[in-house]
């Protein structure tokens, strides 16, 4: 496996591996976020939010795993 990137813990950045201009001439970044602007709406309280994981109830979707697979294992 090759790696794009090592981790320098000397300057807590992330050098280049050999030469990246066989994968791309363009500048390489890590990683790109989004995060949309969310309205600060009800909140679970503190007991409920600890037990399901998150205090946004919009945030709280239920795990279906292999449920939401047609034909998967059951």
């Amino acid at each position: 496996m090759q790696f794009l990137f090592r981790p320098n813990t000397d300057t807590n950045t992330c050098e280049p591996c050999g030469d990246l201009a066989q994968f791309t001439s363009q500048p390489v970044s890590l990683a790109m976020a989004y995060v949309p602007v969310q309205c600060w709406e009800q909140i679970y309280e503190p007991d409920t939010g600890l037990t399901r994981g998150t205090i946004f109830p919009d945030l709280d979707k239920p795990f279906i795993g292999e449920e939401a697979v047609p034909g998967g294992r059951g």
